[in-house]
């Protein structure tokens, strides 16, 4: 399974992309991601899918990379609102839930799962007796 990149403090960015169509894509503090730092702010690629698993949103940015959104930024009570209308008037298309490949819902998703996954995940790259 893999880890899950959690974004915190999240807002909505409008992009132009290069046939100046507008994109969205999202801001927010990253958490479990292997090329950055937690809490590191990051602007993820153009988002081209989602999908729900129970309360938790996630967003697949066009570079495959998965984000569970936590927390919007200062806490705003219709992001989520807002960011699902967003997508679904950007087309951007709602992918179902594979019991196969996530274990979102069952996982304590939260940053600090995710750092703490993460930094769990390094001891072990960096284990010389771990098998690689």
């Amino acid at each position: 399974m893999a880890v899950p990149f959690v974004l915190e403090g999240w807002t909505t960015v409008e992009q132009p992309g290069s046939d100046g169509a507008v994109t969205l894509c999202l801001k927010g503090r990253v958490f479990g991601h292997p090329r950055f730092n937690s809490a590191d702010s990051v602007t993820t690629s153009a988002i081209t899918s989602y999908r729900e698993e129970g309360d938790v949103l996630i967003v697949i940015s066009r570079n495959g990379s998965e984000y569970v959104l936590s927390r919007p930024l200062n806490g705003k009570p219709f992001a989520k609102k807002r960011l699902m209308r967003q997508l679904m008037e950007m087309k951007c298309r709602s992918v179902p839930n594979d019991k196969h490949l996530t274990q979102t819902v069952r996982m304590p998703v939260s940053p600090e799962w995710a750092a703490d996954h993460a930094a769990a995940s390094d001891e072990e790259e960096n284990d010389p007796h771990t098998p690689g």
